[in-house]
């Protein structure tokens, strides 16, 4: 059974490149799975759009993505791990050797 990283279309880099991201999407409706004083839980059918913005050497790339995974990072919930589909490679972005597979 190949790996996650064997599966996965172009390797990943840990580069580090500033991004600017616009939420597109519109507003969602949805229902609540449960609630309580203090929270809400609900699942959507359906992606979340944004756009993305990043500089790479001379070139500016403007690309639409969604979300693809969102996690709580720490257990106060502070910070947020997030995951985007872009919906077009952009090749400059693509690993170089000795980059993560």
């Amino acid at each position: 059974m190949p790996t996650t990283a064997n599966r996965r279309r172009f390797p990943r880099s840990d580069r580090e490149i500033d991004i600017q991201v616009r939420f597109v999407t519109n507003p969602i409706k949805t229902k609540t799975a449960n609630v309580s004083a203090d929270g809400i839980y609900f699942v959507l059918s359906g992606p979340i759009h944004v756009e993305v913005g990043l500089q790479i050497g001379n070139k500016r790339h403007i690309v639409g993505a969604r979300l693809a995974r969102l996690e709580s990072r720490t257990l106060a919930h502070d910070q947020l791990g997030i995951a985007l589909r872009l919906d077009r490679p952009i090749t400059e972005l693509e690993g170089k050797k000795g980059d993560k597979e």
